[in-house]
C-alpha cells in the first residue's frame, strides 16, 4: 500500500468526486505537537489526505506505519505497490527514519494518521529547582539560580510518534511533553553549565552563549532526545541567573579588590620614592648609593 500525490488537475475534481473521508489537521501551532486522526478504512482509493507545509502524516495501522509524508499536496491511496515515503526536505533520512523505526509489539487493531509538526517549537520555559555550584573561572566556586526559555524541534516524527503514541489521546502538547522530559534537560543543562565554566565563561556571560550551550545540551542527551525520542535543541537563552547570597557577597568582594590593590600599590610606591635618605657617618642628604661629602656607601 502507498499514498499517491494528486496532480492539480485530480485535486480539483476532487470537488466534484465522492469520497469516503477528507483528512486534513488545522490544530498544530507552537503549543499542538501532534494530532491523530482516526480512519474507519484508512486504505480505501476514495479517501483524501492533506498535507499542508511544516507538517507531515504517518500513516498507521495494525501497529506499524505503512506510509508518510511530509510534502504538502493532496494523497490517495493505492492499494498495490511499496511504500512511497515522501520525504521532501528531510530527503533520503525520511526513508532511513521509517526502516529504522521498529513496529509495536502489540498489534493494534487502531487505523489512523498521525500529523506530526515539523516546526521550531520555541519559548520552553525552564528554570534551577535549586542552587548550582558554577566553578567560575573568575569568581571560583558560585552557587546560582536560574531560569529562561529553550527551543526545539522534532527530528524524526518516526522515532516521535512512538515515543507518544500509548498514552496520548487526540493531541499531544508541549506540556504534555515537558512533563515527561523536563528533569532530563535540567540535569543535562547543568552538566552542560560545568562545560561552560572549563571554557573559561564567566557566569554573567552564559546568557550571550544560547548556541553553545544547546550544542552541550545536545551532546549528553544525544541517546535518549536525539536517538530514542526524536527531538533536538536549537537554542538555550538563560534569561537570569542570579548568585545567592554568600556568592554574591564573595563576587562584589573579589571586584572591589580589584580597583583597591592598584591604588594601594601606587601609594606605597609613591612614599617610597619620596622618603629622603641621609648619610649615618656625616648626616648629609643623600640622593644616591654613595654619599657625595664622606663617599660612603649608602644600603
Amino acid at each position: 500500500m502507498r499514498l499517491i500525490k494528486l496532480a492539480f488537475t485530480s485535486i480539483t475534481s476532487t470537488l466534484h468526486d465522492g469520497w469516503e473521508e477528507y483528512i486534513t489537521c488545522d490544530d498544530l501551532n507552537n503549543n499542538v505537537l501532534v494530532v491523530k486522526k482516526i480512519v474507519k478504512e484508512i486504505s480505501s482509493p476514495k479517501n483524501r489526505i492533506e498535507i499542508k507545509e511544516g507538517e507531515v502524516a504517518l500513516v498507521y495501522k495494525d501497529g506499524r506505519f505503512i506510509d508518510a509524508t511530509c510534502e504538502p499536496g493532496i494523497y490517495t491511496f493505492d492499494n498495490s505497490g511499496t511504500p512511497t515515503l515522501h520525504g521532501g526536505k528531510l530527503g533520503v533520512k525520511f526513508k532511513e527514519m521509517w526502516e529504522n523505526c521498529k513496529d509495536s509489539e502489540t498489534k493494534s487493531p487502531e487505523q489512523a494518521i498521525f500529523y506530526v509538526n515539523l516546526n521550531e517549537i520555541s519559548d520552553n520555559k525552564f528554570g534551577s529547582s535549586s542552587q548550582v555550584l558554577y566553578p567560575d573561572p573568575e569568581y571560583q566556586n558560585i552557587y546560582i539560580r536560574y531560569y529562561g526559555v529553550y527551543d526545539f524541534k522534532i527530528t524524526n516524527p518516526f522515532a516521535f510518534v512512538s515515543y507518544i503514541k500509548d498514552e496520548m489521546n487526540d493531541t499531544f502538547t508541549k506540556e504534555d511533553l515537558m512533563e515527561k522530559v523536563n528533569s532530563e534537560f535540567i540535569k543535562a543543562l547543568d552538566a552542560s553549565l560545568q562545560k561552560c565554566a572549563k571554557d573559561k565563561i564567566v557566569y554573567s556571560n552564559l546568557s550571550n552563549e544560547s548556541l553553545l550551550l544547546a550544542k552541550y545540551v545536545n551532546e549528553f542527551l544525544y541517546d535518549t532526545w536525539n536517538n530514542l525520542i526524536g527531538i533536538e535543541v536549537l537554542n538555550v537563552k538563560l534569561e537570569k541567573i542570579t548568585p545567592d547570597n554568600v556568592s554574591r557577597s564573595k563576587i562584589d568582594n573579589f571586584r572591589s579588590s580589584e580597583i583597591e590593590t592598584p591604588l594601594t600599590n601606587f601609594k606605597v610606591e609613591t612614599e617610597t620614592e619620596n622618603k629622603i635618605k641621609y648619610c649615618p657617618n656625616c648626616g648629609k642628604e643623600v640622593f644616591g648609593k654613595f654619599c657625595s661629602e664622606c663617599g660612603m656607601k649608602i644600603e
